[in-house]
């Protein structure tokens, strides 16, 4: 029975990337593979079967959403897989590509804009610490970031306002909101909300084990899928 299954999860793992090429040999795309990983940054973006507004739709990212970049067609289509297994195409400004994110150590402005307004450094439109930031991109001095849970809205922080985080390059952040599993493909535990800081203590395969709120009386942990998670840069 064994024999078996493994024979036919090869099979559909063949059917899959023999797909994929064909896919990609239509449309004279570079291909990544699944090295890449990207996140939904609009409210809801739509995944085409054609990389063109007028390609048929084929399903939905919603903000926050984590996908494989699996190829790039000229500057303006990625393709992506699911998790499902499907694929589709999606405009390459809705999906941030490799995300990057950070977590500040201090309250921090916010600004609605990337440059200086007379005494304040900025139109401030709230504060935050402690809180996971995704990075959209830099413009100046300044990180233009996605923060708040649900939103595509985007707010700018200082660069120099990102000091270095303490807990050190084991630290990282959920895309979205994840199943933690007792094991590898194993049954769910508790949940983890978009933007919860983890930090990793073992890998297996594409699995990482994290700890939520280490070191408190709330301490909790489990497995998740990698594309999920991704590290802090400060």
């Amino acid at each position: 029975m064994k024999r078996i299954l493994v024979v036919l999860v090869t099979l559909a793992m063949l059917a899959t990337t023999c797909f994929t090429v064909a896919f990609a040999d239509d449309y004279d795309m570079y291909l990544y593979g699944y090295n890449r990983t990207g996140v939904c940054i609009c409210t809801q973006c739509t995944l085409r079967a054609t990389p063109s507004t007028n390609g048929t739709s084929v399903g939905r990212l919603r903000n926050g959403e984590t996908c494989y970049i699996v190829g790039q067609y000229g500057n303006d289509w990625f393709m992506v897989g699911l998790g499902d297994g499907s694929y589709g195409f999606v405009k390459a400004g809705l999906v941030k590509a490799d995300p990057m994110w950070i977590v500040l150590t201090k309250y921090t402005y916010l600004y609605a804009t990337p440059w200086d307004t007379g005494d304040f450094g900025g139109l401030r439109n709230g504060e935050q610490s402690g809180r996971a930031m995704l990075v959209l991109g830099q413009r100046g001095s300044y990180y233009a970031v996605q923060c708040r849970e649900g939103t595509a809205g985007t707010s700018f922080v200082h660069t120099w306002d990102v000091g270095s985080y303490s807990n050190g390059a084991n630290l990282y952040v959920c895309a979205e909101q994840v199943d933690l599993l007792d094991s590898p493909s194993g049954t769910k535990v508790t949940t983890a909300d978009r933007f919860t800081i983890v930090t990793v203590d073992s890998m297996s395969g594409d699995y990482y084990h994290v700890v939520v709120n280490a070191g408190t009386a709330e301490e909790t942990s489990g497995w998740v899928l990698s594309r999920f998670i991704h590290p802090v840069i400060n």
